[in-house]
């Protein structure tokens, strides 16, 4: 039980999953400190801009369904963090060049301006230190943390760690901290590639939809991005995704 913790935490990582657990435990009147290795909160709902423009290349939408979740979204849509994406989505069959509609009608939702809407303002209330790389995380006297990050920065003190990160950086840290078993489970969980491309067009693209999952294509999602809410004057900006059999094919080709 959360009553029965010492009360200063870290957690590593200030994504959806980071920031949402210290906000639960800094509810549970805890301690919570963040280290986050970039500039600025996000993870997986991270908003690019280029060129003039942003777009979310990892996460596209979420829907809600769970009352608790919902009232959650409620709220987050009435500070105008949130918005309903009202766009047209439909599925492509490449073989067959056949448009349909999906199979069932679903509300999506999105961050206002780009899904890091979402991140950003849950960090608000939360202490969380960026520019931050953990590199080693160490268990000294009295079964406290340490963490170490690639500026030189020790971080002291913690009675438990929260690693909110992707499984290739959890393992390293958990193979160092001496938990062979832990470091272990870590190992099974792969997690697979997504190519991502972002696209402005000159023009208007003269479609009928807004999304599309596409089938028996290299591709499996695209977007007009700038459809969605907050993204108004942007220009036709569109996000493609590929399968993630045809992301791992390519996985290095970025590297050549």
């Amino acid at each position: 039980p959360l009553s029965h913790m010492a009360n200063r935490i870290c957690i590593v990582g200030a994504g959806l999953s980071g920031l949402s657990c210290a906000r639960r435990l800094m509810k549970a009147g805890l301690d919570v400190t963040v280290l986050e290795k970039h500039n600025n909160a996000g993870g997986r709902m991270l908003t690019r801009n280029i060129g003039g423009y942003s777009y979310d290349d990892g996460a596209q939408y979420f829907t809600a369904s769970h009352d608790a979740f919902v009232e959650v979204v409620d709220k987050m849509i009435s500070d105008k963090i949130i918005g309903k994406w009202e766009g047209e989505v439909s599925v492509l069959k490449a073989a067959t060049h056949k448009i349909e509609a999906p199979s069932h009608n679903t509300t999506r939702y999105v961050g206002v301006g780009g899904m890091q809407a979402i991140p950003q303002a849950l960090s608000k209330t939360v202490n969380v230190i960026y520019g931050e790389r953990v590199q080693m995380l160490e268990r000294e006297g009295e079964g406290k943390w340490t963490l170490s990050t690639h500026t030189g920065a020790m971080y002291r003190g913690f009675s438990a760690v929260v690693l909110a990160a992707p499984p290739g950086q959890v393992h390293d840290l958990v193979s160092m901290s001496g938990s062979a078993s832990l470091a272990e489970q870590v190992a099974s969980v792969v997690m697979r590639p997504c190519w991502s491309v972002a696209l402005k067009m000159s023009s208007r693209l003269p479609v009928e939809y807004d999304g599309a999952f596409v089938h028996d294509s290299p591709l499996n999602w695209i977007a007009r991005d700038s459809s969605k809410p907050g993204h108004d004057g942007a220009g036709d900006v569109w996000v493609l995704h590929a399968t993630n059999d045809f992301s791992q094919k390519h996985d290095k080709v970025g590297e050549e």
